[in-house]
């Protein structure tokens, strides 16, 4: 899992599709472009090949943007599964669970992006994600230094703070850069990319990435995570079993009373 890596624009890429990307570059791809000033933006895309807003909207922003007001690091991510319109591959680690004690492909890969930027200062870095079901826009950050917080606070005010995975992008930066993940809400929609295009474009003009407090936000913790074995079928309540009920049935339109207090 080779990293390529370029100065310019690739030809032509600004027009690819997400699916499209696989065959225009290759596999994943850093692409570090020059601005009128620095340090540089680090921005990820497509670490879940399913994840398409993220470059959908960093693409049109690059399209529409003749003279970029600062150096820009583009990371484009999971090509291949990119490709399949999957998350990842069967054969595939997660992307965004490589950053640290990987083995493998993964590993080699994290360690390429590593070495490429290690001497490269950067204003912040945002890692672009899609969610699933009624989710509003919200930022997971894994540190509460306030300049984190100020970047997670330019695109929501809704945030979850994460301490497990360590293994996360985000991760990387801790100490050098604020840091976030950015959830910009479904698959498809178009006001997803529009989301992406106007923070990316803010987070580009900013002279410096401002403070915030915690209680500023409707702050989560995550304590904890529910997994479900995978010999175990299950259902929502209400959904149509064709086979007849699953041994495990989840209640149903849990997702709505996402970012609640219950």
């Amino acid at each position: 899992m080779p990293l390529r890596t370029h100065t310019q624009l690739p030809v032509g890429l600004l027009n690819c599709e997400a699916t499209e990307l696989h065959d225009h570059l290759g596999g994943p791809t850093l692409i570090q472009l020059q601005g009128d000033a620095q340090p540089a933006l680090f921005v990820s895309v497509l670490l879940h090949g399913n994840e398409t807003s993220g470059w959908d909207g960093v693409r049109r922003y690059l399209l529409e943007t003749r003279d970029l007001p600062r150096d820009i690091t583009l990371f484009i991510g999971n090509t291949e599964a990119a490709r399949a319109g999957m998350r990842a591959l069967p054969t595939q680690p997660d992307f965004n669970r490589i950053w640290r004690n990987a083995d493998g492909a993964g590993a080699a890969l994290a360690t390429a992006v590593q070495a490429a930027i290690a001497e490269q200062p950067f204003l912040a870095s945002i890692d672009l994600h899609n969610n699933t079901g009624h989710n509003p826009y919200y930022s997971v950050v894994t540190d509460l230094e306030p300049h984190n917080l100020g970047l997670a606070y330019l695109f929501s005010d809704k945030a979850v703070y994460v301490e497990e995975p360590d293994t996360v992008l985000t991760r990387i930066f801790t100490g050098r850069c604020p840091a976030v993940a950015l959830e910009v809400g479904p698959v498809g929609d178009p006001r997803c990319a529009d989301r992406v295009y106007d923070y990316v474009k803010r987070c580009m003009e900013l002279e410096a990435v401002p403070e915030a407090a915690p209680d500023q936000f409707s702050l989560f913790r995550t304590r904890v995570r529910v997994h479900i074995q995978d010999e175990v079928s299950f259902c929502f309540e209400g959904d149509d079993a064709a086979e007849g009920p699953a041994p495990l049935v989840l209640t149903g339109g849990v997702e709505a009373v996402n970012f609640h207090i219950l």
